[in-house]
């Protein structure tokens, strides 16, 4: 993995060049150059068809003395499965991915023998030069209709999102979606700018535009917080960075790490925060405690059957090993997805059949397809506010596409403040008074216990 600073992509013998836009004459020509001797230079049309332009990038490198100009138009996933296709990229001393529907692009390539052998050509040191929808797909995620929807990517920049043809208006459509993906960040290209990352670690910016990269809330400013000669720094697994811990711990500064799991768990920790303080035994503890006592002494008539969605496009939910699933199940609801672990790769995770690789990775948030959703004939579907920010609004949008499971036919999808399922500490207090009327509410009636 190539890694300048906080930047990572994939390790290759050829570069990676992310350009912003179409007009950038000095970024082909810098490819042209760094580009090895002999091969094709291959225009992939795939995330448009236009032969007007693939018939000026043919006319431009031949202007500029370039070795034989290829086009590869794919209009069609099937066409990706072409051995020639593969054959072609594999041949190519210069590879240039069009600009043009993001959506379309990736849809042509994922998991073919034409995306393998582009690898393969990187790795054996062709050049790879994406322009807008191209740059794009190298990141993780590719932003869509601002960011309310996110595509997953390439992932050849992990945990990136690259944004081209860069504006104000696509600066806060990133910030919004780091908000939503804060361990993420973003690279952002104007037109003309491209950011070049090259083999032992080399990283360049070509042409004439301005490239931006903003990082999310949880990448922690670590001079900042050594200025400030703290006495304690507490960081959480799944809130910050492992690196940025263990890097401050280096400093000499007392890094205390939380990871409740359950409801225990998360009033130990308040127990520990008050005893490393030596406070006083505070009464939102007292009240924590005696509502855990009453709801773990009270056995509820019937557990609806819950799918508790935390992202969408892909579907996700939490397993039996995290807090949320805690809390959901003291008070009062079964989770279906409880025993359902996370699959690699994702085309893995939302077909069965297709193969998994073994990786150690975090698995508790499984990935799914409405499909499975269906078959686990959830009772009640609830739409928390975070980490997905979903909206009142999206009842009944969510009721509709899942009309054929018992929770959509009687109208049992719920909107809910999501801090009651994922914020531990003291708002576990408000959790377990609010969630068992949320979970029993739902059988009273349809939409009427929603009104």
């Amino acid at each position: 993995m190539g890694q300048k600073g906080p930047l990572r992509w994939r390790s290759g013998h050829g570069w990676l060049v992310l350009c912003g836009g179409e007009e950038a004459e000095e970024v082909h020509r810098m490819a042209l150059a760094r580009s090895a001797p002999g091969g094709y230079v291959v225009v992939v049309m795939a995330a448009t068809d236009d032969p007007e332009r693939a018939q000026r990038y043919e006319r431009q490198y031949r202007a500029w003395g370039s070795p034989p100009c290829r086009v590869l138009t794919l209009r069609a996933r099937e066409d990706a499965f072409q051995v020639a296709h593969a054959r072609l990229l594999l041949d190519a001393r210069l590879i240039l991915i069009a600009d043009g529907d993001v959506r379309r692009l990736l849809e042509a390539f994922f998991d073919t023998p034409a995306l393998q052998a582009l690898i393969t050509a990187y790795h054996s040191g062709a050049v790879v030069l994406g322009i807008g929808a191209g740059a794009e797909a190298m990141g993780t995620w590719v932003l869509r209709s601002g960011w309310e929807e996110t595509l997953g990517a390439w992932g050849w920049l992990p945990g990136a999102f690259v944004v081209s043809h860069y504006t104000p208006e696509a600066a806060r459509a990133l910030q919004a979606a780091l908000h939503q993906r804060p361990f993420a960040y973003g690279i952002g290209l104007a037109e003309g700018a491209a950011l070049a990352l090259g083999p032992g670690d080399q990283i360049e910016r070509w042409g004439e535009g301005e490239i931006t990269v903003i990082f999310g809330a949880r990448w922690l400013d670590r001079a900042r917080i050594l200025a400030l000669h703290p006495d304690v720094v507490f960081v959480n697994v799944e809130e910050n960075r492992e690196a940025d811990a263990r890097a401050l711990a280096a400093q000499g500064i007392p890094v205390a790490v939380s990871f409740p799991r359950s409801v225990a768990e998360a009033i130990a920790l308040i127990r520990h925060l008050t005893a490393l303080f030596s406070l006083s035994r505070p009464p939102v503890l007292e009240e924590i405690e005696e509502l855990e006592a009453a709801r773990r002494q009270t056995i509820p008539e019937r557990r609806p059957r819950v799918f508790c969605a935390i992202w969408k496009d892909p579907w996700i939910t939490f397993n039996a090993e995290t807090y949320a699933h805690d809390v959901l199940t003291l008070c009062g609801g079964e989770n279906v997805f409880a025993r359902r672990r996370r699959r690699y790769p994702l085309a893995a995770d939302l077909n069965p059949e297709a193969p998994a690789r073994p990786v150690a990775r975090d698995d508790r948030y499984p990935r799914l397809s409405e499909e499975e959703i269906r078959r686990a004939a959830p009772e009640l579907i609830l739409l928390p506010s975070e980490p997905y920010p979903f909206q009142p609004e999206d009842v009944a949008t969510i009721r509709a596409r899942f009309a054929d499971t018992p929770a959509g036919r009687a109208g049992r999808v719920r909107w809910i403040d999501g801090s009651l399922l994922f914020w531990h500490g003291t708002r576990l207090r408000h959790a377990l008074r609010i969630l068992p009327e949320v979970l029993h509410g739902a059988f009273v009636s349809g939409d009427e216990a929603q009104d």
